[in-house]
């Protein structure tokens, strides 16, 4: 079984039309909080007009909040705003994050 970066990997190759990635595609890169940012754009693929809740596991009383920033490593939030997937965590977080991805996409029909 892949795991679910791998399984980006595949998505992301399957929405690759010589057009698409020219235009969309997606974005992992580092937060200075630490912890990750994973933006999605779903425009142009069977995915775009799919919704979904916000969802967040972080908890004041879990990880302390210190001038406003979450020190949880294992906080992910993520959510689908404007035809864009949107998750971010802590520094332990990126393949929880490519997790929710991935379950949004397969329960929304636009699985590889």
């Amino acid at each position: 079984m892949q795991n679910s970066i791998e399984w980006l990997q595949r998505w992301y190759a399957a929405q690759c039309n010589g057009e698409w990635e020219h235009r969309h595609g997606v974005t992992i890169e580092s937060l200075d909080n630490p912890g990750w940012m994973v933006k999605v754009d779903l425009t142009g693929t069977a995915l775009e007009d799919a919704e979904m809740e916000t969802h967040s596991t972080f908890d004041v009383h879990q990880g302390e909040a210190r001038g406003g920033e979450k020190h949880n490593p294992d906080w992910f939030d993520y959510s689908v705003t404007d035809r864009q997937f949107t998750g971010a965590g802590g520094q332990h977080s990126l393949s929880k994050i490519c997790d929710a991805f991935r379950e949004f996409a397969e329960t929304n029909g636009g699985g590889i």
